[in-house]
């Protein structure tokens, strides 16, 4: 990496300190691990003495907060000692949003910065990590199904489209992406007839399928990660379960036995009281008997 930051950070784990809110802060190579969100990193800007003059960080600063952004492929990124964090591999040819800017100088006065990306804000990248990427009016950004089978809003870099089937139609997700990039590039210009002719149009050409089948790409591995997430928590609950229903059962085996040990311990004393009373009225028939034979004796 160019980042000296990185660089210093090579030879080492990890910088620990605690900031003034008295947090503690690890700093690796290529991710800070923290426990809350992005409002505490005016700490470590102190920590890093990050200069927040808007006229040097125009200056100074490759991309500034809103940019779209491409985390550059793995290859690209260069091998580094450390190796990258899986969070950051996976993040690999992703397109990010930049949400934070902080730059700073490091030891030997050169002028960085430090890009945090929008729901990754446990991450950080320098310049050489990222590359800028232009955005189409029609590219699809986010596909999010609000009612299965019914409602899908479809999310472009500058605005939003809501979808919904109609009662007689059937649910089509692919036929939805293209009507919904149709309705957004002429819903000022053509009625809702005009815009589902252009759509089916627009599944002749190779640019529009393109952008639909990697936005359904995108989704459908996100539905997929959801359901492994939805499967493992399920997995979850079954053996806190079965170790809950494991305990109960323990618990009533050993209170049988603590019963069945208090009913063996109360037979154990009747006996030994029946053995008591009877030996006390052998012995006192014994003494009658030799009472008796001495009165006759006398």
């Amino acid at each position: 990496m160019e980042n000296k930051v990185c660089e210093r950070l090579m030879n080492m784990l990890y910088i620990q300190f605690v900031a003034p809110d008295g947090l503690e802060y690890r700093i690796y190579h290529d991710h800070i691990e923290v426990s809350v969100g992005i409002g505490v990193w005016e700490n470590i800007g102190k920590t890093w003495e990050i200069k927040k003059q808007k006229s040097e960080e125009k200056k100074m600063n490759k991309f500034k907060v809103g940019d779209i952004v491409r985390v550059k492929p793995i290859e690209e990124l260069g091998e580094i000692n450390p190796p990258l964090s899986d969070g950051i591999k996976k993040m690999a040819s992703t397109n990010n949003e930049i949400a934070s800017v902080f730059p700073y100088s490091n030891n030997e006065g050169e002028a960085k910065a430090a890009y945090f990306l929008k729901g990754h804000e446990g991450y950080y990248f320098n310049d050489s990590m990222l590359e800028e990427r232009a955005y189409s009016k029609d590219d699809i950004f986010n596909i999010n199904v609000i009612v299965p089978d019914k409602v899908v809003e479809i999310e472009f870099y500058d605005s939003k489209e809501k979808m919904v089937c109609h009662e007689d139609d059937v649910f089509d997700l692919r036929k939805c992406c293209f009507i919904a990039i149709a309705k957004h590039l002429y819903k000022k210009e053509y009625t809702q007839e005009g815009i589902e002719y252009m759509a089916t149009q627009l599944t002749y050409q190779k640019k529009y399928v393109k952008i639909v089948d990697k936005a359904l790409r995108g989704y459908w591995k996100k539905e997929e990660e959801k359901e492994k997430r939805i499967r493992e928590e399920r997995k979850r609950e079954e053996i806190q379960k079965h170790q809950r229903e494991k305990r109960r059962r323990y618990k009533e085996r050993r209170a049988q036995r603590q019963e069945m040990k208090i009913t063996e311990d109360l037979k154990a004393e009747r006996a030994e009281m029946v053995n008591i009373i009877a030996d006390a009225i052998n012995k006192a028939k014994g003494e009658r008997k030799l009472l008796k034979r001495f009165k006759t004796n006398s």
